[in-house]
């Protein structure tokens, strides 16, 4: 059994607990032990280091706006989530940024498993019930790889989705419906544990799955100084172009996208399931018609010209480019 540090910051601001992480991170050297950094945060939106704050979020928000230093899309983080961060030398590991997950979710999968909750890995997800309860990011630091997740008690999908930079309130309203569909919670799954009772099982699944025993800890001095910097760094404004991570809309979870797109008086929304259409809507009232049938197709211009039928040669082509150039920025 390896010994790993657990620091456990209680409840802190968003700012606090991105830097936090980030100074361990920073601070690791190839021969020390892994680290866990444990805590709640202040309600505030958390946006991937690489993603706009101006193209993914709404002008004006009444929670603050954290870019953190790892991947993923934007998240909501308050204190109904207990957030956790794993650290560990890069000299240990094997295999792609990408392969990590393998490994640091796999304490966390055990976790809800031993309160009853059957949650699978999906991508970098973690689903219960065909539904995603985490999400998860990870980076590069240093000399360290950190990967970052949390226990969502609840989720408050309205209250984020007034937060997500939305080009009509048609969209805004698919957002939060798509959002309550495609998003669960351990309240909505089962009863949340108390802290205690949480930390307590997560510590035995490290034991079990990473061969890691926990070790209570504080942040050296130089990890101190170190936060010190990173909390400068996270309150600096980043320049990033103003282009969403997915073009004309957002990654609801790893299977499912909302889309709108507009050209002048003309639109389509859609939503889209695992490269096929699930729902979708237009500006034209005949071609809306025509959609009607779409959902569960693929998205190619075939499949929806021979859909769109009934109008025009013309129409028909130019209404399934425009539907399929909409979806083309969903991976």
């Amino acid at each position: 059994m390896r010994s790993a540090r657990l620091i456990n910051v209680g409840f802190v601001t968003g700012e606090v607990l991105h830097a936090t992480y980030a100074a361990v991170a920073r601070c690791m050297k190839d021969d020390d032990p892994p680290a866990i950094v444990w805590g709640q945060a202040a309600e505030h939106v958390s946006i991937g280091q690489h993603q706009s704050r101006e193209a993914e979020l709404a002008a004006e928000l009444d929670v603050p706006v954290v870019r953190r230093p790892l991947g993923g899309g934007c998240v909501w983080i308050d204190p109904d989530q207990y957030c956790f961060a794993i650290v560990v030398p890069q000299a240990r590991l094997r295999g792609r940024p990408a392969q990590w997950g393998d490994w640091a979710l796999a304490p966390a999968l055990d976790t809800y498993a031993s309160f009853g909750l059957a949650v699978e890995r999906v991508e970098q997800d973690l689903w219960c019930r065909g539904r995603k309860i985490a999400g998860s990011g990870s980076a590069s630091i240093g000399r360290a790889a950190v990967i970052g997740s949390s226990f969502l008690y609840r989720f408050p999908a309205e209250r984020f989705g007034r937060c997500v930079a939305s080009p009509s309130e048609a969209f805004r309203v698919w957002l939060v419906e798509e959002l309550t569909e495609a998003v669960s919670d351990w309240a909505r799954e089962g009863e949340p544990p108390p802290e205690e009772a949480l930390l307590e099982a997560f510590r035995s699944a490290c034991a079990r799955r990473l061969g890691w025993h926990l070790k209570t800890a504080t942040l050296t001095d130089e990890e101190l100084c170190a936060r010190a910097a990173a909390l400068e760094e996270v309150e600096e404004p980043w320049y990033t172009p103003p282009r969403r991570a997915v073009r004309h809309g957002l990654k609801l979870n790893a299977a499912r996208f909302l889309i709108e797109r507009r050209a002048g008086e003309e639109w389509v929304r859609l939503v889209i399931d695992r490269k096929r259409i699930a729902r979708i809507a237009a500006s034209d009232d005949e071609v809306q018609s025509c959609l009607e049938a779409t959902p569960g197709l693929p998205v190619d211009q075939g499949t929806l010209q021979r859909a769109l039928a009934a109008l025009s040669a013309d129409r028909s082509a130019r209404w399934s480019r425009f539907i399929v150039e909409a979806a083309a920025g969903v991976p």
